[in-house]
């Protein structure tokens, strides 16, 4: 992967750009693909225990996908591990980094019409992860499709369903979530994610799409396991469900 670092015009930002030299992006015909169906945002920090497994699973779905890293300043070798199977990386300074900065600035990058958002420790192993998720963008009124398990308040659902307010009335942490979601690219162009918020930007983007009309897609075929929040143990899990609390509370409103 050639490497030059390029203004990526915003603030504090650094672009490395390069052309693919891992994994083909999809299987066609035997080959190697060179046009993605869909582009993928991965947030990357220190994460080179796990962004291999997580890139591994991209290059194995069943649709081609353009990979895009966002490094938020590793000093491990994240990067290193990351570039063989990454379409474009991004580098943007730690000191600058938010959830949704990150995200937006991957997006500004990607070419396709459906951008994936996934964590750096999470793993996409369904193989038709990104192509279930897709299918609902045959319907003009989706903006996004989350992966969920259960419904709002841990109720079980039945089959895809679109997510409403009175889901979000009854349980306003449920619903959209960044870890591994999806969203359609000219309603985030409109609807970009809130960069000033520490937590829980993909609520509150949900929220705000959902006032304008569109719908988010909630379809447990589309989980993608996040245990990771329990990895570092209780203590940064009560800090970190703390802190999303706070920002739902502080940030967040929407019809009552």
């Amino acid at each position: 992967m050639t490497e030059a670092p390029v203004n990526d015009g915003a603030e504090g930002g650094l672009r490395v750009s390069g052309g693919q030299t891992g994994p083909a992006p999809g299987p066609v015909d035997g080959g190697r693909s060179t046009t993605p169906a869909a582009s993928v945002v991965v947030r990357v920090r220190n994460e080179a225990g796990s962004i291999g497994a997580a890139l591994t699973s991209l290059r194995g779905q069943t649709v081609p996908l353009e990979i895009i890293v966002v490094d938020s300043g590793s000093m491990d070798s994240t990067l290193e591990v990351a570039r063989p199977f990454c379409d474009e990386l991004v580098q943007i300074r730690p000191e600058t980094f938010t959830f949704g900065r990150a995200l937006n600035i991957g997006a500004e990058r990607a070419s396709g019409e459906v951008v994936f958002a996934l964590s750096a420790h999470c793993v996409a192993a369904d193989p038709m992860w990104a192509e279930r998720s897709l299918e609902h963008y045959q319907d003009a009124s989706v903006a996004g499709t989350a992966g969920l398990p259960y419904g709002p308040g841990g109720a079980s659902f039945d089959g895809p369903r679109k997510i409403t307010f009175d889901d979000v009335r009854r349980d306003p942490r449920w619903g959209y979530s960044n870890h591994a979601g999806s969203w359609r690219r000219t309603v985030w162009e409109e609807h970009p994610f809130d960069e000033k918020m520490t937590y829980c930007e993909d609520k509150q983007w949900m929220w705000r799409i959902m006032l304008a009309s569109w719908t988010v897609v909630a379809d447990a075929r589309l989980v993608v396991d996040s245990s990771h929040r329990r990895a570092a143990g209780f203590k940064a899990l009560w800090v970190r469900e703390y802190n999303e609390g706070a920002a739902v509370a502080e940030h967040l409103d929407y019809p009552v």
